[in-house]
């Protein structure tokens, strides 16, 4: 079923149309679900779009790490899915290493951290090969989960400084509401990437599914830069 398709026309116009009739409701709502006026925040735009990019990276490394070393590496369904377990172990480790340092050092510093481990770790991934020693997947693994675990609770902590006790339930219900729908897209997407590449080899399309990944890690280093410098000892 091609984007040519008319259901698959019918179905966007009607998520257009939707979106279009959700937001002028909202607009004129006494209490709205979601208040423009956090589309109005900088901050607020600003987190929820980091939270795609990094929501997008994760469900594209849950989904194809372990695909990886069970197609490309030869490992059984056990051995790849351990694969993953130095990126939920760093990513934990990170959350903790943030709650020591939020006070202490601004905000975006500590994005930047993150999003420099997720480059490296991406980065490392594209180098992977059905050779490549189960270790060093293991490395690049563990080095997203920490770049996950500096940035992801930081978001949170980012959008709460950023909006009134007013709007905080709303703000961080959106914010929610993103992160799910970042997994949809990323999959989609992934997705996408991968049946066009895989014709030529299982290998080949999970690796231009990496590459994908490095990108994201990128754009989310890059939007780092636009972040407020919240979180020093003096502002607090």
């Amino acid at each position: 079923m091609g984007w040519t398709n008319p259901i698959i026309i019918g179905l966007a116009t009607i998520g257009i149309i939707s979106l279009i009739t959700f937001i002028l409701i909202e607009r004129k709502a006494v209490e709205p679900l979601v208040p423009i006026s956090l589309f109005r925040d900088r901050g607020v735009v600003l987190a929820n779009v980091l939270t795609l990019f990094v929501g997008a990276l994760s469900i594209g490394i849950i989904t194809y790490i372990p695909t990886w070393g069970q197609a490309v590496m030869g490992n059984n369904a056990s051995q790849s899915g351990l694969m993953l377990t130095p990126y939920l172990i760093l990513w934990t480790g990170g959350s903790f290493i943030v709650g020591f340092l939020v006070g202490k050092i601004q905000f975006s510093k500590i994005m930047k951290l993150g999003a420099i481990s997720l480059i490296i770790g991406t980065l490392l991934l594209t180098f992977a090969n059905g050779n490549t020693p189960d270790v060093l997947i293991y490395l690049c693994t563990a080095l997203l989960g920490l770049g996950m675990g500096l940035i992801v609770p930081l978001l949170i902590v980012y959008i709460q400084s950023n909006v009134s006790e007013k709007e905080l339930g709303s703000a961080m219900g959106l914010n929610s509401f993103v992160n799910t729908l970042s997994q949809s897209i990323g999959v989609t997407i992934f997705g996408v990437i991968y049946s066009i590449f895989s014709n030529n080899g299982t290998e080949i399309g999970i690796h231009a599914i990496f590459i994908g990944t490095v990108v994201l890690a990128i754009i989310t280093f890059a939007t780092t830069f636009f972040m407020k410098n919240k979180g020093s000892q003096q502002e607090n």
